[in-house]
């Protein structure tokens, strides 16, 4: 086994077993005991996601000001608020991440970057 692959394996085995991992899983089983509101929420996370990855020339910050205003009631919830706020923390973790191994990594793409998404 290589040190990198050791490496990954020992940080994926440290997401697994820290803190707000394990609060995003309790947030997850909560929201699967409830499948109506699982799916609303899923449909309101699929919106968002398409709201903020539209290339559609739409004003993405009205958009998301109109969104968050239709959804405030939904956001009320606990349980939801739990869930969002945990899945949150965990992609903030692991984009950290990914900005510790790119800011080391120099992989010059700055010749073709403009095709990059």
């Amino acid at each position: 086994m290589t040190n990198v692959t050791r490496c990954t394996q020992e940080l994926t085995e440290a997401i697994c077993n820290c803190e707000a991992y394990a609060e995003y899983e309790k947030a997850k089983e909560k929201m699967r005991e409830n499948p109506e509101l699982l799916a609303r929420l899923n449909a309101y996370r699929r919106e968002k996601y398409e709201i903020q990855n539209a290339e559609n020339g739409v004003d993405a910050y009205d958009e998301l000001e109109r969104f968050a205003k239709e959804h405030e009631e939904f956001r009320r919830n606990p349980l939801v608020e739990e869930y969002l706020s945990t899945e949150l923390e965990m992609c903030r973790m692991i984009q950290r991440i990914n900005q510790a191994v790119t800011g080391v990594v120099q992989l010059e793409i700055e010749e073709f970057a403009d095709v990059i998404e």
